[in-house]
């Protein structure tokens, strides 16, 4: 059975067709019924599981399809296994050569938590990744806020990169002390500023960043 809508192949990365694999084309199927005590219930719903195979690539992938009944009509909703990987093809991409290992693991880390939806640990992520930058440039501060602008001073990044990295900081201490949850595009944007901060200070390790004085 080929699928009516395209889904998102990480192997080609991008949406393709696909096509169910085996004799009878489900491999389970899990069917509920129930009276709707409100207009927001379902009249019927059930659970179908395939195994799917890229019509491009014949990479394999697990399909759970809820199958639900509301105001007469059937709909569909998909989630898929492994979990499609697009949301990380709108993460700048950045190669970071001259990276230390554990600054590496870190960035790849947050990189991860926000394909996972993970957004708690991603903004927490983000503000660990800006405390290791100061660590391992050595620069001084009891707090971080004073190894942000000492990285600045030091000449490692600009005066506006000092500002978005407070703001990841901020971001990442609302977080931590107050269980907030940012939205998805905020830390989007934040993880791209990173990847280009990053970039800026090890990918051009050898032209170091002066900084205007008067901008300071």
């Amino acid at each position: 059975m080929k699928f009516k809508e395209k889904f998102y192949c990480n192997r080609c990365r991008t949406e393709t067709n696909h096509t169910t694999i085996g004799e009878n084309n489900t491999l389970f199927r899990h069917v509920k019924s129930r009276n709707r005590t409100n207009e927001k219930q379902f009249e019927e719903m059930e659970d179908i599981y395939y195994i799917a195979q890229c019509n491009g690539c014949d990479s394999i992938i697990f399909v759970q399809e809820f199958h639900y009944k509301k105001d007469d009509e059937w709909k569909s909703s998909y989630h898929f296994y492994p979990e499609p990987a697009e949301r990380l093809d709108k993460i700048q991409n950045v190669s970071f050569k001259n990276l230390p290992d554990s600054l590496f693991l870190l960035i790849s880390e947050v990189h991860i938590a926000y394909w996972g939806k993970l957004y708690t640990l991603c903004s927490v992520g983000l503000r660990m990744v800006v405390e290791a930058i100061c660590i391992d440039k050595g620069v001084e501060g009891n707090r971080l806020v004073d190894k942000i602008n000492n990285l600045k001073n030091c000449g490692f990044i600009t005066h506006i990169q000092a500002d978005i990295l407070h703001q990841i900081r901020l971001l990442g201490n609302k977080t931590a002390h107050e269980i907030l949850i940012h939205k998805e595009e905020l830390l989007l944007e934040g993880i791209n500023v990173i990847n280009s901060i990053l970039f800026n200070i090890y990918g051009l390790e050898d032209t170091k960043i002066f900084v205007d004085e008067k901008s300071s």
